[in-house]
């Protein structure tokens, strides 16, 4: 895990999302929820939404939060506190997270929550949500149109082909995130056979392309390259002492 910062309220830890999947949403009178998944959104590589079952207490329910609303996760507890009720989470937009996420709908979610409109950059943070929704509500309507999904769930994201230079070299198992601000730094890939569960790390950087209906990842590298990367696992402590040795693996290997 890596920390950045001089005190531990600033350390930044990267984390995977296999693990966080094992983490409850809280408020301050305890458990709201389980998370179940996540949204990212593939091109700026960034967690922008948590699926959380709301289960304990709204039977069959499942609620869609910006990582805006979550705080820094305290590990042992296995939770992360939530700035919101569960009043407001009761009177939320209902989506279906089993189907694509539409920007209207984000538009009305981030609308009924006051959430700034992160796809329309940080200046905008500063209007009144009201008075930017009508503004920008044709100009995601004509991005919905081009049939161009932004948002893809997790659970869709692990097992999709990484596609080398040279031919496939293994399968999407992971991700690993910043907790701070939820930047998606690694992707975890498996590049073992049926007997060998190699798992090694590279940049989404390198991604070039995604094929969405192949679920494949283009990426910028030989195969021969990935392949010898450092060995990752979960029990490998996210350092800056591997950080660094994977820096310069790739810096010596990429051309």
């Amino acid at each position: 895990m890596l920390y950045i910062g001089e005190d531990w309220e600033a350390f930044i830890m990267l984390r995977s999302l296999k693990d966080l999947e094992n983490f409850s949403l809280h408020d301050k009178d305890g458990e709201i929820g389980k998370i179940e998944n996540f949204y990212i959104n593939a091109y700026e590589w960034k967690v922008r939404y948590v699926v959380i079952d709301l289960e304990t207490w709204q039977e069959g329910r499942r609620a869609l939060l910006s990582t805006v609303a979550l705080e820094k996760p305290i590990e042992s507890e296995k939770a992360i506190p939530v700035s919101l009720t569960r009043d407001m989470l009761k009177s939320s937009p209902e989506i279906d997270v089993q189907k694509p996420i539409t920007r209207q709908e984000e538009i009305n979610l981030h609308n009924y929550y006051e959430w700034p409109f992160y796809w329309e950059g940080a200046g905008l943070a500063a209007y009144p949500l009201a008075q930017m929704a009508s503004d920008v509500n044709e100009k995601l309507t004509a991005q919905e149109d081009q049939n161009d999904p932004h948002l893809h769930s997790f659970s869709d994201l692990v097992g999709y082909t990484l596609q080398a230079r040279d031919g496939e070299i293994g399968k999407v198992d992971d991700f690993i995130v910043e907790d701070e601000n939820w930047n998606v730094d690694y992707l975890v890939v498996e590049t073992g056979g049926l007997l060998d569960n190699r798992k090694v790390l590279v940049s989404p950087s390198w991604v070039k392309d995604v094929q969405w209906v192949e679920s494949r990842l283009l990426i910028d590298l030989a195969r021969e390259t990935i392949k010898n990367s450092p060995e990752y696992n979960d029990s490998i402590q996210m350092d800056d002492d591997y950080e660094s040795k994977l820096d310069d693996y790739y810096k010596r290997n990429r051309p």
